[in-house]
């Protein structure tokens, strides 16, 4: 019987080493550049696997009839334990799950609805070997895990740029949008704005009267002036 909990996952972040035969037959990861160990994680329930077709794939290699229940685990970083990523870099995500007992066949589900970007999948033995292989399968495949991010309010509903300090969805900047930077200066300078990256619309990393007044000459005076970029 597959344990229906895990107490906990660990995670790590490392670079890509990419392929160069023959010495390195395929791309795989490097040293370590972040890790975690997550405990607060939430889980579902999916399916429950009743046709012994399916099986469970030892990484070290062989099989069995599986016929167990899927759950789903969802894990939320809090903003401190973001990782950073670097345009045009390549990433491998180390990902574990801890059951509560080493002796349980606890595994990934295959995921039925992409194929593999990259390279496959690599597992890493530390019982039988310190290299990185790939699975003991003759065709790509794809983990069942997925990354999902939530975009910054800044920009959301004008095109990247700042001034939207009342967060409306209006695409336009407005009367509105003063009266709040002026609430946020001078009236309720302890409230922060729905979106504070908003306020800073002259990329000086402050919200003062400066803000204040581009934001009037955007809207009043001159509507082609520029607005800083969200960062």
């Amino acid at each position: 019987m597959y344990p229906s909990v895990v107490e906990h996952f660990f995670i790590d972040v490392r670079l890509n080493l990419e392929a160069d035969p023959p010495s390195v037959p395929y791309d795989q990861p490097g040293p370590p550049i972040m890790s975690r160990d997550i405990y607060d994680f939430e889980k579902s329930f999916v399916k429950h696997f009743e046709d012994s077709h399916f099986l469970f794939y030892f990484a070290s290699g062989g099989s069995d009839p599986l016929a167990d229940s899927v759950f789903r685990y969802d894990i939320c970083l809090s903003e401190n334990e973001w990782f950073w990523v670097e345009k045009d870099s390549v990433y491998w995500l180390t990902l574990a799950a801890r059951p509560p007992d080493t002796s349980y066949h606890w595994g990934w589900e295959t995921c039925e609805e992409h194929e593999a970007w990259g390279s496959d999948p690599l597992f890493l033995d530390y019982w039988i070997s310190s290299e990185w292989q790939q699975r003991p399968l003759d065709f790509g495949e794809n983990l069942a895990f997925v990354f999902c991010s939530e975009p910054g309010c800044c920009g959301a509903y004008t095109d990247g740029y700042t001034g939207n300090t009342n967060c409306d969805d209006q695409g336009k900047l407005n009367l509105s949008d003063i009266t709040a930077e002026i609430t946020r200066v001078y009236l309720e300078p302890e409230v922060p704005l729905c979106c504070e990256e908003n306020g800073d619309v002259n990329c000086d990393t402050k919200i003062n009267l400066s803000d204040i007044t581009n934001l009037i000459t955007k809207v009043y005076i001159n509507p082609e002036f520029e607005l800083c970029p969200c960062p």
